[in-house]
């Protein structure tokens, strides 16, 4: 009698990680990403950061509503108090390097440790050429073609890795086409997810945000639920991008297919999304010890790479061992029961 046992969390997790052992070459562009982001070229939004904060004083100062005194203070004391405000606000946004965008955010995007550890580390005095931005057009523009080649980098990595999981040979034209059509899919699920922040998150947060001038435990309840809600919805979403790259579902498919994958086994799906997400989140509290010199960070992207890539991979490896035959049964079931 055959055993139909599914591999457990820990068989998955191996499976993913001999997976890479066998294919090193799949961290390429995890670790050329992070050295891009270590000591590649920075891009920022200074100029037009400082020219927003300028235009904003200017205003506050010529504003009557915005410079009517509180508590006694002059006008010139209130303009400067909200340009210092505006400042506060605003300056942060100078010293980012919108080049990071590449790494656009796990379990969809590409793993990154430059992103995650606490801090960025030194380029240890290697010269980083910085690209100027002043302009909203052509910041705009930038972040729209980051946005879709980010997506594409990350198109590129999971095809790979998926590619091996599926024991599919080395078939350019396969891979290519395989390739085009999960890079639009994962752009629509990114348009997708930002289409429910906008239409969704913003008008809850404003919601918590009025509440908190009626009661400050009615907006920490309403917070509560949805940080309950977002880590419901990132558990229930986990395998998206395992449908679409292992599975080669559409994008509405991909969805339903993670909410039935997870559904169906939701402890053991919880128990890999705990692991993964403990683990992803831990290491680089591990890396940033190490990251005082240069052979340190480099090591570090390589260890992160590495892990990371695994993880990936045993998240397919999951995907492939609980729903594909779930699917399979579903169609035999299908078939069995046609009349024809």
């Amino acid at each position: 009698m055959k055993s139909s046992a599914r591999p457990g969390i820990v068989d998955t997790l191996s499976a993913g990680f001999t997976i890479v052992n066998k294919r090193l070459w799949l961290i390429i562009i995890p670790v050329l990403l992070d050295l891009t982001l270590w000591i590649g070229p920075q891009i920022s939004a200074s100029p037009l950061v400082d020219r927003t904060i300028s235009w904003y004083a200017q205003a506050a100062s010529e504003s009557p509503l915005i410079l009517a005194p509180q508590n006694g203070s002059d006008e010139k004391a209130s303009a400067e108090a909200i340009s210092n405000q505006a400042k506060e606000v605003l300056r942060p946004l100078a010293e980012v390097n919108l080049l990071s965008g590449l790494a656009w955010g796990l379990p969809w995007g590409l793993p990154s440790l430059i992103n995650t550890v606490a801090s960025e580390p030194t380029s240890f005095g290697l010269s980083r050429p910085v690209l100027a931005i002043g302009s909203g057009l052509v910041l705009f523009t930038s972040v729209v073609g980051m946005v879709l080649g980010a997506v594409l980098i990350t198109a590129v990595y999971k095809e790979a890795i998926a590619h091996l999981v599926r024991d599919t040979s080395a078939d350019r034209e396969r891979y290519l086409s395989h390739l085009g059509r999960n890079w639009l899919r994962m752009v629509g699920f990114f348009l997708l997810a930002i289409g429910a922040l906008m239409f969704i998150g913003l008008p809850f947060a404003l919601v918590v945000g009025l509440s908190g001038f009626l009661s400050s435990t009615l907006a920490s309840l309403l917070s509560g639920l949805g940080g309950a809600a977002i880590l419901w919805l990132m558990l229930y979403l986990f395998f998206v991008s395992d449908a679409i790259f292992v599975g080669d579902a559409s994008v509405l498919g991909a969805i339903g297919q993670s909410f039935t994958l997870v559904r169906r086994n939701f402890w053991s799906s919880l128990g890999l999304f705990i692991i993964m997400n403990v683990i992803l989140q831990g290491t680089p509290l591990a890396w940033g010890l190490i990251t005082t010199n240069p052979a340190g960070v480099a090591i570090a992207i390589l260890g992160n790479a590495y892990i990371a890539t695994g993880l990936a991979a045993a998240s397919m490896v999951f995907y492939r061992e609980r729903f594909l035959p779930l699917k399979r049964g579903e169609q035999t079931q299908t078939t069995q029961s046609s009349p024809l």
